[in-house]
């Protein structure tokens, strides 16, 4: 679930492997999301910034124009560069790819870990849906900081 390697530089790389995050009104639009983390870190410091990808898959024709972290406290972490990886309304999802900055990695962990954060996607249409942990992101998160 959580791989590690050491790159030439010394650091250890994180890869998180997707886990489900769901939409706070699941029972009636069945979205749901996959997301995985990609982060290295030297000792205890985050020393570049992470990759977040997700696969949203809901039925709709929208693009994803925005994605952020909303924290306790109504703190906001925005994600950065968002691009479109792949797309298939047909089959119903779109994948992105963003950017986490390094100083926020923690923190967001920390959050999914306790059940205290979600993640909010703007689709190009005007619309939002926000996305919540499950017990599988906590089980995720537990292994990551236990590496």
């Amino acid at each position: 679930n959580v791989i590690t390697a050491y790159t030439e530089s010394g650091n250890l790389n994180y890869y998180v492997r997707p886990f489900k995050m769901l939409s706070e009104n699941y029972k009636a639009d069945k979205a749901y999301l996959m997301i995985d983390f990609t982060y290295q870190m030297r000792k205890r410091d985050y020393v570049v910034n992470s990759y977040v990808n997700f696969t949203v898959y809901d039925k709709t024709t929208a693009f994803i124009e925005g994605a952020r972290f909303l924290l306790p406290e109504n703190k906001v972490i925005e994600l950065s560069d968002i691009s479109t990886l792949d797309r298939d309304t047909y089959q119903g999802y779109i994948r992105v790819t963003t950017i986490l900055e390094k100083q926020s990695i923690k923190d967001v962990l920390e959050k999914l870990q306790s059940l205290g954060a979600k993640l909010e996607v703007s689709f190009d249409d005007g619309t939002s849906k926000q996305f919540v942990a499950t017990k599988e992101t906590v089980e995720r998160i537990n292994e990551v900081f236990s590496k």
